[in-house]
């Protein structure tokens, strides 16, 4: 899984969506059959139910979805569609914003995009909600080259943009804190005394966004998988970059700036990974990855903390999942995760496999 899907908790239930959709009939008896593919947006899934959640009317399949949950079993969703035979590099070529509600579609509306360029909806931020409005971010490719970081904003029915940095970005990430408001981190190539390097930066807004002191994270092209999340501490960065000792292998990196202060040293979480999530639970901060090396070819699954600044891993198991996984907090000290999974042997062979994931501390 990765930013085309979506996986948040809300009120009672877990909202699944994305693309692509497999509807099998037939599975618990054994002789399971491919009825409808790509039909829904989602699933909604409870303790005891999975709900679908069908397609917009008149929409087809969507790309690159975030979900946030509005309260009252109200769930806000953006979306991007393409023509069928657009490349990655064509970006959008519209967005929409929808509410799911009880059961139905209760609003769905065309966002505005910059006319100036294409929305790189693939390497968009999640959707997040403010205090009063909701909000994503994205990379828009200008038509003569170069890009931008563009954020949206709903506030009282109405989407309102502002240009956030002009600088070449390769990833955002979005949050929102109570003291500082919405905060938004970017990466991207810079020139440094030693070559080009990648540098994170974090924005605040002050009417106009203002950027911090940045940090360098790694050579080019080597970052990815860039995650932000409010910590009493300041905002915490989590991301994949170069490894201390083997620089081409990406190892998981964690960092907490303070908007006033700067950023602390970046602590490794894992030496080799190839996704780390982080997840926000009663008893603190912790890092779910999947671990990948000589002693886990196949992948390991890692659930960590850290213990005086220093990584400690809590527990490991065999990765499960065929492709990127996604998760999201359903408890206090528990944990909902969902991948892809293939397996011939199975009557359903591709299907999204849920594992709950919980904590018990003496």
């Amino acid at each position: 899984m990765s930013r085309c899907v979506a996986f948040v908790r809300g009120g009672n239930d877990v909202f699944l969506a994305g693309q692509p959709s497999h509807v099998w009939r037939g599975a618990r008896a054994g002789g399971a059959t491919l009825e409808e593919k790509n039909t829904l947006f989602g699933v909604l899934l409870s303790e005891d139910s999975v709900t679908p959640v069908r397609l917009p009317p008149d929409h087809p399949a969507p790309r690159d979805v975030r979900v946030a949950y509005l309260g009252d079993d109200r769930w806000g969703v953006v979306f991007s569609q393409v023509a069928p035979d657009a490349r990655i590099s064509d970006g959008a070529a519209s967005t929409w914003y929808g509410e799911w509600a009880r059961g139905t579609w209760a609003a769905l509306e065309e966002v505005p995009l910059p006319t100036t360029g294409r929305l790189w909806s693939f390497s968009s931020s999640g959707l997040v909600l403010g205090e009063h409005s909701l909000a994503w971010a994205a990379i828009v490719a200008g038509a003569h080259g170069g890009s931008s970081v563009v954020f949206f904003e709903r506030s009282s029915g109405h989407w309102t943009t502002q240009v956030v940095t002009d600088a070449p970005v390769n990833e955002v990430a979005l949050t929102h804190s109570e003291d500082v408001g919405f905060v938004l981190a970017a990466h991207g190539p810079e020139a440094g005394a030693e070559g080009t390097v990648q540098r994170l930066r974090v924005y605040t807004r002050e009417g106009e966004w203002k950027t911090r002191a940045p940090i360098d994270i790694g050579g080019l092209d080597a970052v990815r998988n860039l995650s932000i999340h409010s910590v009493t501490e300041g905002i915490r960065a989590t991301w994949l970059g170069p490894g201390e000792d083997t620089p081409t292998v990406p190892a998981a990196w964690t960092a907490v700036v303070e908007p006033e202060a700067g950023w602390h040293r970046p602590t490794l979480l894992d030496s080799s990974a190839v996704q780390v999530l982080t997840l926000h639970l009663e008893r603190g901060v912790f890092w779910l990855l999947d671990h990948r090396g000589m002693d886990a070819p196949k992948g390991q699954l890692r659930l960590l903390q850290l213990l005086d600044d220093r990584a400690a891993m809590l527990t490991a198991w065999a990765n499960p999942y065929t492709g990127f996984m996604a998760a999201t907090p359903t408890g206090q000290n528990e944990a909902l995760l969902v991948g892809p999974r293939f397996d011939t042997t199975n009557a359903a062979p591709l299907a999204s496999l849920p594992t709950r994931v919980r904590l018990r501390c003496p």
